[in-house]
């Protein structure tokens, strides 16, 4: 069996779906899961914004509780 693959999309893919990415990635680690994020209007070579990647000491669902709430 491959391995189940996720999906994260936004608009520019330098803020949201990338910080979501590294989010889904570190909570499913060993379970089978690839995620990767895209943009719909995606600029190229373009890093994630240093905003976007709070500096976070805490496990990955508290980060994603946050999120979720925002």
């Amino acid at each position: 069996m491959s391995d189940a693959r996720i999906l994260v999309v936004c608009t520019g893919n330098i803020c949201r779906s990338p910080y979501i990415e590294r989010v889904l990635a570190t909570q499913l680690a060993g379970r089978g899961y690839t995620v990767e994020s895209a943009g719909t209007r995606a600029l190229v070579d373009y890093p994630m914004e240093p905003q976007a990647w709070p500096s976070w000491s805490g496990s990955a669902s508290t980060t994603a509780a946050s999120v979720h709430g925002s």
